[in-house]
């Protein structure tokens, strides 16, 4: 069975990860938490997890059940938490070009035929 996705909407929202990274950060001042305490409200080992969500760089966010935990120790809404942008994904072959470079991947096969794209 062979999958294709057509993109024929060009523009998708998707989560500002530097920007929500730059709010994490924001609202721990804000609210005077310091990593150390969220750390041991997470329970980690660690105060790597949240160095990483609040570094741009990192491009790490926490997952939703930490969002929600967030939230409540924020006092505000999940969707308070993180920055939403559009991207335009009209041109597809430099999409994915800018996706390898971010995630930093050596070997990806692909082959396009019109709109669709098919992923090996």
């Amino acid at each position: 069975m062979e999958y294709s996705y057509s993109l024929k909407p060009t523009k998708r929202t998707v989560v500002d990860i530097p920007a929500t990274s730059r709010l994490l950060k924001e609202l721990r001042n804000k609210n005077g938490y310091s990593v150390k305490q969220l750390q041991e409200i997470f329970g980690f080992e660690t105060p790597v997890a949240i160095y990483a969500w609040e570094n741009e760089k990192c491009k790490n966010i926490p997952c939703i059940e930490n969002f929600d935990i967030l939230s409540k120790l924020y006092k505000c809404h999940v969707e308070d938490l993180y920055i939403l942008k559009q991207v335009d994904f009209s041109n597809m072959e430099s999409v994915i070009i800018n996706i390898l470079n971010d995630l930093s991947i050596v070997f990806f096969c692909s082959t396009k035929s019109e709109n669709n794209w098919a992923f090996l």
